[in-house]
């Protein structure tokens, strides 16, 4: 479309045309020499196409159809009359074409699909040889509808630009009419292109090649489109030019993409989607630059096309493709050159009408704003088309000419806001503003067409948003289009969240959605509910809550399933589900799936929801048909295409009429606790801040913080990224310190409660409580905390109120126990058999019991050891093989049989991850193995050995006994650290070990063969080596032969004169580093207990007192009664089914109000925490701002005393002045500058504290006007009060700045006054650069003078 405003002649002439040098060649449009290599089916017969492969061959095959379809579909405009334009600098027709380019009479096309692209290649040679002839009679007038005829499109493919080495992929490209039907454009797009359907089409409009922008605005301008743009996965539409506004959208799309695909590939595995902007350049075919090497090739289309971008972009020519888009519709309205400039706006309008029309009316129904920067008559033509389709516009205002003269104009508006104009007074300034800024005339039929044009764009308010780009980093461009779309759009109050959902602005819904007038059904937030659930939007749940949703009706089983099937494909949750069921990470997760996941990482889970959402096979018809009902009337569709395999049977859904199942249905659908099932799942992806939100929406938050805390290190330890591994970590440590700050909250309300919530059995968690939880996952922090520590207190105690030394004495004389106090609740005086059985169930009775026997059982060990052991078991022996024997069954039922809320799996794993229950399986098969061979004699030093080494283990074991203490039982944790730790070091050191032992036996002993003996001179020398024996006798020779020694024999040792060098060497490397790296290692962890050697001696302490309360009331020996005890039980009870029944639950729970009460107490201090943390936070700007204050008080304060250190300092200078002036004469002189200058100095301070200065200064200058410049005595005065001088203004400097300019301002005034004021000028730029030292110093020479 031609431009409107440009002033034309009469016959339409234009102002330039394209020149000649940039015309296409005939040849490179059309070679018909190439005909004849074209086969039947229209593929291209080359010398290597034997060679292609049927992939290549498929692809061409693909291509050459799809190809025909554009061919077939879209048409080219061309000119058949050659008509000169008078007004064209070359000689050209109006069109702007030379004569040679133009065709006559074209033929009629009947092109077929099915004939490939013989047809239209022949078809386009009969319209190309049927050129113009030069001599046929001129035509004066010359008419668009009559000379411009639509042929089949020559350009189409993809283009590769050649010089944008960063481009990822190649650009696609068309060429259409600017008549073609806009479904055909929507196919092309959507279908044929592929592109992705997006949330908003933002469509870029603005300053062309002459257009600049400073760094700052093309940084808030990039910054909002692409910020936008990647928020709603939007098309970007620019007129694709290497130039203005395109470019730069252009570069920012590109280096955005760039950035993403390098970060992505580092996360993301081999196959993953890679999100990708869609940037769509609408540009005017006749205007680009090198658009013949767009042009197809034999009718197959290009690809790619090379083409070659012109980087100089000047004035009156064509300007090139921009690289950085990654779709171009070239659209050909029969015009080249400038005639083709703005040839694109019309059809650029109607495809945003055809984008934002609702799809009943065969459009997309998408979200359509215009963004508007700078630009120029074309720009006001896209915003009027623009308003007129009821698109909005965002004008960038502070950009520049069209941008600014409709925010201004907007702005400036009057009147009802449907209809707005301008009055005459701004309607004059807009002529100014129009005149400056297109240099039109004042009062021509132009300007009178731009004003209507202008009015006309902001006669409806709605449609215009000024978006202001001097805010410069607070500037929000992206919140300024969806303020537009908001305002603009006529649409109903779930499009306008859909669109805030899409932009994550909650700050909007809030304002502009959920108003007080406005009402939402039951239900009718659910979807946007769900999709702020998957794309981890918190802000919008807790809108949605405030809104008065009710989750419990909100959240499905299918919901569920569905918000677990969101995670991508590469998410780490999939790996966890695929490793604990043993599935492919790619097949749908159910919730049978998670319910095994949490399974193993929390050791129990149990819910009849999760158990029956599994995959279902074809003989579970009654399950398929609940499961189908369930989805059903849970209302979301929610089904998959990958999940249908598992719902369907053969012969299709079962009948689902009967009521029961119905009500079966109907009961499965919702969860009962909706946000402990969404916590979990937060949990489980990873989203903490999501985690959070729903944990602060639980009753039992202790339990759910030391839950979680227990998931996550769970997930660390299956997990095999390191990443994941620190986050989880991570994550679980912060759930553990939400978990002590409600606990902490609640220990100061109540510590009773508070004891019973972390202490009492919890019926969810399969009996667990949460101390037991806090202990499993290693939450030590927990486990120190205060009331964590009181009720392990009461449970070592166990109601006795005694010291350690009175439980011996108790133990020891069972008589002693009843002159004890006890505390039982509801028992004021307990009887004594209650008194008997609470001190001996009590775990400090079980342990000192235990450690008295132990102290009898290493004394009758170190006897038989020492006195009675002999070729033949003695009578002490057995007794000490049986006393073994009750510790080893004892070790048997603590790692096999269960409690009643464990599992023998449970159970085994929980004790062997002791290392003293370790140990112990090794000095039970020790023992089991010592006495065996003692029974023959001729294992009797075998036995023996065993035996001793048992003795040294039993004697370590008692290091288990320490953690009893709070000073040694940190020193047991360094101990077992600094073992690990050495472990590792002796890998290290085993390597120089193995390495000099090897070397140095091959030197002392040559002949010494493979064996025994040489593998044990490698390990023995160089170990105690190390140690400082050194063995110099067998490495260094005193100049004599070993006597005795053949030196044939393998035996005989041999001196070398490496060995000393090589002992060096060693000594170095194995002596003095790695046993000083040793030493350090050993120091850090001195160091890491230490620091929480509290901490650590309450968790030790902690597991010590679980371990004595499960063990047996007895001590060993007497434990076999106990057992036996037990086990007649056990075999009466599986006798006797009613008794089982009566008492199989050992479990004791908390009665129902109990439960209640306690569930609430701690939902009550968890709201006072949260209450409080929110308070800290408001309160920390007024503790800044009063930090604030106080810091200046103390600046006031050191400022005063500052000055009154400066008016001693003056009133010592003043004394020095009077002593110098009754030393001298008295002659009158003037005044010198610079003292005029001190005294203007304290004239013009307005401090109150230099009052007493000014007047000094004044009396100074008074008292020097008398001094006399003719005696030597004056002088040596003179010089004398200037270096006081440089000193009093030093001080004044230091203390106030103001006086230095005041100085530099006198001295400038005086100059001018004295007739010097050029030389001064100079002068004064040179001291600029003079530091106020100097200054002041010169000042003091000046008075001098």
């Amino acid at each position: 479309m031609m431009n409107k405003y440009m002033q034309l002649p009469e016959k339409k002439t234009t102002m330039a045309s394209i020149p000649m040098t940039q015309l296409p060649e005939r040849s490179k449009i059309y070679k018909p020499g190439n005909n004849n290599k074209e086969s039947d089916d229209g593929s291209c017969a080359s010398e290597d196409s034997g060679n292609e492969s049927v992939k290549e061959q498929g692809f061409r095959k693909k291509r050459k159809k799809r190809g025909t379809w554009l061919a077939t579909t879209f048409k080219k405009k061309h000119c058949i009359q050659y008509v000169a334009d008078p007004g064209s600098s070359v000689r050209a027709c109006f069109c702007g074409r030379p004569r040679g380019l133009h065709i006559r009479h074209p033929q009629p096309q009947t092109l077929d699909r099915n004939s490939g692209s013989k047809n239209l290649l022949v078809s386009q040679a009969n319209i190309l040889s049927s050129r113009v002839d030069l001599e046929s009679e001129e035509v004066t007038h010359w008419n668009e509808e009559e000379h411009l005829v639509e042929t089949p499109t020559d350009a189409y493919g993809e283009i590769h630009f050649k010089e944008a080495v960063n481009r990822l992929s190649t650009s696609k490209f068309v060429r259409l009419s600017d008549c073609t039907d806009m479904s055909m454009v929507l196919k092309l797009m959507t279908k044929y292109w592929s592109l992705h359907t997006p949330q908003l089409v933002i469509s870029l409009t603005g300053g062309g090649r002459s257009f600049k922008l400073n760094e700052q605005d093309k940084e808030t301008f990039s910054r909002g489109v692409i910020k936008a743009a990647f928020t709603t996965k939007a098309w970007i539409i620019t007129s694709g030019f290497n130039a203005g506004v395109p470019k730069i959208v252009g570069s920012a799309v590109q280096s955005t993409y760039i950035r993403n695909w390098i970060s992505d590939n580092k996360n993301v595995k081999k196959g993953a989607e890679r999100p990708k902007l869609v940037c769509l350049g609408l540009a005017p075919w006749g205007y680009v630059d090198g658009s013949h090497q767009l042009l197809t090739r034999r009718g197959t289309g290009s690809y790619p096309a090379e083409y070659k971008v012109n980087p100089v972009v000047t004035k009156g020519r064509r300007v090139p493709l921009n690289p950085d888009h990654t779709h171009f519709i070239l659209i050909d309205n029969g015009l080249m050159g400038e005639p083709a400039y703005g040839g694109e706006i019309e059809m650029r309008a109607m495809i945003e009408e055809a984008l934002a029309a609702p799809k009943e009316e065969n459009g997309l129904g998408l979200p359509v704003v215009l963004v508007v920067l700078e630009g120029g008559v074309d720009t006001l033509l896209n915003v009027k088309n623009a308003v007129l389709r009821e698109i909005p516009t965002v004008l960038c205002d502070g950009s520049g000419r069209a941008a600014d003269i409709l925010a201004f104009a907007h702005n400036r508006a009057e009147g009802d806001p449907e209809s707005r104009t301008l009055n005459e007074e701004n309607t004059e300034i807009l002529r100014e503003k129009l005149s400056n800024s297109f240099n039109v005339n004042l009062y021509c039929d132009n300007m009178t067409h731009l004003i209507a044009d202008v009015i006309e764009c902001i006669k409806v308010k709605k449609m215009l948003t000024v978006f202001q780009m001097d805010k410069g980093e607070n500037a929000d461009l992206d919140l300024a289009i969806l303020i537009a779309l908001l305002k603009a759009q006529a649409a109903t109050p779930n499009y306008k969240l859909a669109l805030a959902l899409s932009w994550n602005r909650v700050d909007m819904a809030e304002r502009k959605i959920f108003v007080d007038d406005q009402y939402w059904a039951p239900g009718s937030l659910d979807p946007f509910i769900m999709q702020a659930l998957m794309q981890n939007q918190v802000d919008f749940l807790r809108l949605f809550l405030e809104q008065g949703v009710i989750m419990k009706d909100f959240l499905t089983v299918s919901r569920l399933r569905r918000l677990y099937n969101s995670v991508s494909g590469h998410h780490s949750l999939r790996s966890y589900v695929s490793m604990i069921n043993n599935t492919k990470a790619s097949q749908p997760i159910f919730l049978y799936h998670i319910s095994r996941l949490v399974r193993h990482l929390l050791g129990f889970h149990s819910n009849e929801l999760y158990s029956n959402d599994k995959p279902f096979t074809s003989n579970q018809g009654a399950c398929l048909a609940l499961w189908s009902l369930s989805s059903f009337m849970a209302g979301s569709h929610l089904l998959q295409q990958s999940q249908e395999e598992y719902i369907r049977s053969e012969n299709g859904y079962l009948d689902t009429t009967s009521s029961t199942m119905c009500l079966m249905a109907n009961s499965g659908m919702h969860f009962k606790h909706p946000f402990k099932e969404l916590f979990l799942c937060a949990v489980l992806m990873g989203r903490m801040e999501m985690a959070e939100f729903f944990w602060e929406r639980l009753d039992d938050s202790i339990s759910a913080g030391i839950a979680a805390s227990t998931m996550l290190k769970g997930i660390a330890a299956i997990s095999t990224d390191s990443d994941d591994i620190l986050r989880a970590q991570r994550d679980a440590g912060t759930f553990e310190q939400l978990a002590i700050n409600v606990m902490d909250e609640c220990f100061k309300t109540d510590e009773t409660f508070t004891e019973k919530l972390i202490m009492c059995p919890i019926k969810t968690m399969s009996g667990k409580s949460v101390l037991t939880m806090a202990s499993e996952a290693d939450n030590r922090q927990f486990i120190a905390h205060p009331c964590a520590q009181s009720v392990v207190a009461k449970t070592w105690l166990a109601g006795v109120k005694a010291s350690n030394l009175f439980i011996i004495l108790g133990i020891l004389c069972p008589l002693f126990i009843f002159r004890l106090k006890f505390n039982v609740p509801g028992e004021k005086r307990p009887s004594r058999l209650k008194k008997l059985q609470l001190f001996f169930m009590s775990p400090a009775t079980k342990f000192w019991s235990f450690v008295l026997s132990y102290v009898a059982f290493l004394l009758l060990y170190s006897y038989v050891m020492l006195e009675t052991f002999g070729p033949e078991p003695s009578v002490p022996e057995m007794v000490l093989f049986g006393w073994i024997l009750t510790m080893i069954l004892e070790e048997i039922r603590q790692s096999l049989i269960p409690n009643s809320n464990q599992t023998m799996k449970q159970r085994f794993r929980e004790w062997h991850s002791s290392e003293w229950n370790i140990m112990d399986l090794i000095t039970a098969v020790n023992g089991l193995a010592a006495f065996i061979l003692h029974w023959f004699p001729a294992a009797y030093k075998w036995s023996q050995a065993f035996y001793a080494l048992n003795c040294f283990l039993y004697y370590t074991r008692v290091l288990r006994l320490f953690s009893f203490s709070e000073k040694l039982g940190p020193i047991m944790v360094m101990i077992r650290k600094m073992v690990f730790e050495m472990i590792l070091f002796l890998c290290i050191l085993l390597v120089f070990l193995m390495g000099y032992g090897v070397a140095s036996n091959v030197l002392i002993y040559p002949h010494l063969g493979f064996g025994i003996d040489s593998i044990k001179n490698i390990f023995f020398m160089p170990y105690f080596q190390i140690y400082g024996n050194l063995f110099l006798e067998v490495l260094i020779s005193d100049g004599e032969p070993p006597p005795d020694c053949d030196p044939s024999q393998p035996s005989c040792i041999q001196q070398h004169v490496l060995l000393p060098f090589m002992l060096g060497a060693y000594l170095l490397l194995g002596n003095v580093l790695l046993l000083n790296l040793l030493i350090a290692i050993f120091s850090s962890v001195y160091d890491e207990v230490q620091t929480n050697s509290l901490e650590v001696w309450k968790f030790e302490l902690y597991f010590l007192v679980i371990e004595f309360e499960d063990r047996p009331t007895l001590p060993p020996p007497f434990t076999i009664l106990e057992h036996a005890f037990y086990s007649l039980r056990w075999a009466w009870r599986k006798v006797c089914a009613n008794v089982c029944m009566k008492s199989g639950k050992d479990v004791l729970y908390l009665s129902k109000k109990m439960t209640n009460t306690l569930r609430n107490f701690e939902k009550d201090c968890a709201a006072n925490y949260r209450r409080q943390k929110t308070d800290k936070k408001s309160m920390e700007v007024p503790e800044r701002l009063t930090q604030l204050e106080n810091s200046l008080k103390e600046l006031d304060k050191l400022t005063e005393k500052t000055n009154d250190q400066l008016q001693v300092k003056l009133q010592k200078i003043q004394n020095s002045l009077k002593d110098i002036l009754h030393s001298s004469s008295h002659p009158k002189v003037s005044p010198s500058p610079r003292t005029s200058n001190l005294s203007m100095i304290a004239e013009t301070s307005g401090d109150k504290d230099y009052s007493g200065a000014r007047q000094r200064l004044q009396s100074l200058e008074r008292r020097r006007s008398k001094l006399s410049l003719h005696t030597a005595s004056a002088v040596n005065a003179k010089q004398r009060e200037a270096s006081l001088l440089c000193q009093l203004n030093e001080e004044m400097v230091q203390t106030s700045p103001n006086c230095l300019m005041i100085l530099e301002s006198g001295s400038d005034r005086s100059s001018i006054s004295s007739g010097h004021s050029s030389k001064k000028k100079k002068s004064s730029k040179k001291q600029a650069s003079v530091h106020p030292k100097d200054k002041l110093e010169a000042s003091g020479k000046e008075v001098l003078i």
